[in-house]
């Protein structure tokens, strides 16, 4: 693991978090791209969402980028699921637009003075994948192949904003465990025990490229029980090829009675169509579970941090249950386990 960890993930404070209403989000898009629309806020961790329904029934969302943002990293992520597209991968992705002035990210500033970056994409339909009831073998399946399909399309994808430092990547998971005093007795145990093979593994032997590092059940879009869609860019980061499949097969274990078939079942769809060496894919198990261990630790942070907030727990109780059933068992038998799954997959 590397030496240094990047801090913790940030609750913006006042001073950079956007803090734009509906009525100015919707002069914000008439002023830049000449669309009379109505705005509606959509959920966002540190900076502010909008959807925006134009008067002629055309859906498209609005990002304003909390103050902190580098203009480079955003190009980054822009620049990836344009990639993506021109080169036909079929899973549905934001479409970028341009402002009146020519510009893909735009700077506007509030009553305030205070000055943001934002884009304007496309919406992707679908159906979250966290809302629906059942994720049968097929839709994990898909979701496996849709992202290999990305991730091939980023292999040879290079952008200065690659090399950034991000809290979330699993890379950085010993960071985690700085909030441990935050949990309980028992939690801080399971944590403990199910986290220690991802700070072993030896990254240097690991593959790297850019990665979504984000496919969780919120972000993932589904329709006809396929997996179509895919939003959500902010975490993209150059890091283990193997943690895109590990860190989608982390939210599939949710609400699962067994999770780690759940897990496979994606995991192999994702292995057929992008075959991984043998020590990535032996990382894909701990990653996982790391990636887990690191939602619960972080959601307890930005908890204490911002406790009005619901999102900041959105999947802490179901990333508790998981891990309190996979702690039920050895890191040998859960390697067992994985092995016997992933052969029979």
């Amino acid at each position: 693991m590397p030496e240094t960890q990047p801090p913790s993930p940030s609750i913006a404070g006042p001073e950079t978090t956007p803090g734009f209403t509906c009525e100015q989000a919707e002069a914000i898009v008439s002023q830049h791209y000449g669309i009379s629309a109505s705005a509606s806020p959509l959920p966002s961790e540190r900076d502010q969402n909008f959807r925006i329904k134009s008067k002629g029934g055309e859906n498209f969302v609005l990002k304003i980028a909390n103050a902190e943002e580098d203009f480079e990293v955003l190009d980054f992520q822009s620049g990836a699921f344009e990639r993506a597209r021109q080169l036909g991968v079929s899973l549905e992705l934001p479409q970028l637009l341009v402002s009146n002035s020519g510009k893909r990210i735009a700077r506007i500033s509030d009553e305030h003075g205070r000055s943001f970056l934002m884009r304007l994409v496309s919406w992707v339909d679908g159906t979250v994948m966290v809302d629906l009831e059942d994720h049968d073998q097929e839709l994990l399946a898909s979701a496996g192949r849709q992202l290999a399909a990305l991730d091939k399309s980023l292999l040879d994808y290079d952008h200065p904003g690659k090399h950034r430092t991000l809290c979330w990547d699993v890379r950085y998971a010993q960071g985690a465990l700085d909030h441990l005093p935050l949990l309980t007795e028992k939690q801080r145990k399971i944590v403990e025990h199910l986290i220690q093979p991802a700070l072993q593994l030896d990254w240097s032997r690991l593959e790297l490229s850019v990665i979504h590092s984000d496919a969780n059940d919120h972000n993932l879009l589904v329709r006809d029980g396929r997996v179509s869609g895919l939003i959500d860019f902010g975490d993209m980061v150059y890091s283990a090829l193997a943690a895109d499949p590990a860190i989608a097969a982390a939210y599939a274990m949710l609400d699962k009675p067994n999770p780690l078939e759940a897990a496979s079942q994606l995991v192999s769809a994702y292995l057929d169509a992008m075959p991984l060496k043998p020590y990535d894919r032996s990382a894909i198990l701990p990653l996982a579970i790391a990636r887990l261990c690191m939602s619960v630790c972080f959601a307890a942070h930005n908890a204490s941090a911002k406790p009005d907030d619901p999102y900041q727990l959105v999947t802490a109780g179901p990333a508790w249950e998981t891990l309190e059933l996979l702690a039920k068992s050895s890191w040998k038998d859960l390697y067992q386990t994985w092995n016997e799954l992933m052969d029979s997959t």
